[in-house]
């Protein structure tokens, strides 16, 4: 038999067919995101299709390297043998790995001292105090969760009882960088205690404390800070109660602790109740019988904290104003605008009232596509409220009759997900993944100085936001700091490797790895992708990032380093 026909005979052996169709997709999307960030629309041509076909190969590529790349990480160096690091569960080792960690980050802390905070915190901080602000006249509201709210308005207020804010800010930053510090130590424990090599666990090691957007993101006085560790602990016990197939909840201090760290997880952030709900959903179907109240009950007692105690009984006592719908629905909202842009004429003017009811007048000139903050504002009120109902019906209209309008609006608030940085994209950095640091002047937002911070003119922050950005836009810094990389690549990556866990169990190693799954599924319901804002959206996919490949890397990769999918 002649070469020639051999390899076409056999090449269904060596072309994975579910990865084809994966490259495929991956491809289309990043086409989509390119064409609508350039041109505003998505119109089928000759060049979104070569350039599909481009990224696809480049997708299918990376996959493959990827996965060989960790395969030999992983079997390169066993579990086994004494290290003078030494990554063992114990407080011991736990305090050794977390100091070296902390003292990696304490240039960033002690150079940007006091410390960062963010326009969101600026508001919380008002709030806290009683002052006008962007979304109240003073009265505290759940826009931003509360608890981060108070967290950060207690530790303002300790420093002012010593001369000033600046000191709380200071120790807050010294605090959180500790505890985040901590957390990661113990990740990479559990990493070596699921089997892990030296040799990768030395290596996310050396990511937790060298990768910029680390240490940068953990230190700031902005909610995700506080949420972060706690997600890597949730998700962490999350991943023992599937390995153990619940039996980690029969004991009581096991079950007490997951159950913390599902309301706080909820109590941080406001997606923190769809994750755990989902988690409790995804358990049921992995747990052992005798696991399943334990589950349920974690569930319910979340749901009946976060989901009624403080919106029905905390929020009235407190008089706490609760956070308006407008977030919720920033997609339906900016698909409006754009249908009223493109297609106003055929609006009438009872439906153009009632749009005008909840979005206010000229919603086309404010519509911007790669953010909905122009159309949706920040206040919610009951006159919104009443009007929602009709504007329901009018919205499914325009669904049916421009759908395309629908999808490109949807797309184009989305497109940073999914676009790939090149030197020739427009604001790249909106591809990017930028740091904000120039928090460090406390003096940007009125009334700072009713709250104990000084008027300031530090610009050190700005100058790590400035070299970052230099890095990030060179060749090699647009692959590294990619965000579709971070976020769509490495998400498909992960569930293509979960799917070819045979030996583990398909359904099994993507239980494990849902939280992974449903915090990336969590950013296509973000009010925008490409902006400084929305890397706060994203950021948890870089915080979970070595715990599960590590997964990826025992129950899938080391398992099948020859099985084609």
């Amino acid at each position: 038999m002649s070469a020639p026909l051999y390899l076409f005979r056999n090449l269904h052996k060596h072309i994975r067919i579910g990865l084809f169709f994966l490259s495929v997709v991956i491809g289309l999307l990043a086409s989509f995101g390119d064409e609508i960030r350039l041109e505003d629309r998505i119109t089928p041509s000759l060049h979104i299709t070569l350039q599909s076909v481009w990224y696809s190969l480049v997708f299918y590529c990376f996959v493959l390297i990827f996965e060989r790349l960790l395969i030999c990480i992983q079997k390169s160096q066993s579990t086994s043998g004494k290290t003078w690091l030494n990554f063992n569960v114990g407080i011991r080792s736990t305090i050794i790995l977390a100091s070296i960690i902390f003292i990696c980050w304490l240039p960033y802390v002690l150079y940007l001292r006091p410390g960062v905070i963010w326009y969101d915190t600026a508001n919380q901080l008002l709030q806290w105090f009683h002052l006008p602000n962007l979304f109240t006249q003073g009265q505290l509201s759940d826009h931003h969760p509360v608890f981060d709210t108070m967290v950060f308005g207690l530790f303002v207020q300790l420093g002012n009882l010593f001369g000033s804010g600046e000191y709380g800010i200071f120790l807050y930053t010294i605090i959180q960088a500790v505890i985040t510090s901590a957390v990661f130590a113990y990740c990479l424990q559990y990493m070596f205690e699921l089997g892990a090599s030296r040799r990768l666990i030395k290596i996310a090691m050396g990511f937790v404390c060298f990768f910029p957007l680390i240490p940068l993101y953990s230190i700031g006085m902005v909610k995700e800070s506080i949420f972060l560790p706690i997600f890597i602990c949730f998700s962490i016990e999350h991943t023992k109660v599937v390995r153990t197939h619940g039996s980690e909840l029969l004991h009581r201090n096991r079950l007490l602790i997951f159950l913390i760290l599902s309301v706080l997880l909820s109590l941080t952030r406001k997606t923190g109740i769809y994750i755990v709900v989902s988690m409790c959903i995804i358990l049921l179907f992995v747990v052992e019988r005798k696991a399943i109240k334990r589950i349920v009950l974690t569930g319910s007692v979340t749901v009946l904290i976060v989901g009624i105690l403080f919106p029905f009984v905390i929020f009235p006592v407190f008089n706490i104003q609760e956070g308006g719908k407008q977030e919720m629905l920033a997609i339906p909202f900016q698909q409006t605008a754009r249908l009223m842009k493109n297609h106003g004429e055929e609006i009438n003017e009872e439906q153009t009232h009632i749009i005008n009811q909840i979005l206010g007048v000229n919603t086309a000139s404010r519509y911007n596509p790669y953010s909905s903050d122009p159309v949706k504002g920040f206040v919610w009120n009951s006159q919104k409220n009443e009007a929602l109902g009709p504007y329901s019906r009018i919205w499914f209209s325009g669904l049916l009759d421009h759908p395309k309008t629908y999808l490109e609006a949807y797309i184009a608030m989305e497109y940073a997900w999914i676009a790939i940085p090149t030197a020739s994209s427009p604001e790249i950095s909106n591809r990017l993944m930028p740091v904000f640091a120039s928090g460090t002047n406390h003096s940007f937002f009125d009334g700072h100085e009713k709250i104990g911070l000084s008027n300031n003119t530090s610009d050190r922050g700005l100058k790590i936001e400035n070299s970052i950005n230099r890095i990030e836009q060179t060749p090699v810094g647009m692959i590294l700091f990619s965000r579709a990389l971070w976020t769509t690549w490495i998400f498909a990556f992960i569930c293509y490797e979960a799917m070819r866990a045979r030996r583990y169990g398909r359904a099994r190693t993507l239980a494990t790895v849902a939280p992974y799954i449903v915090s990336y599924l969590m950013l296509w319901i973000s009010p925008t992708s490409g902006s400084i804002e929305a890397m706060r959206y994203m950021i948890p996919q870089v915080f979970l990032f070595p715990l599960f490949i590590t997964i990826i890397s025992v129950h899938s990769l080391q398992k099948q380093q020859n099985s084609d999918m």
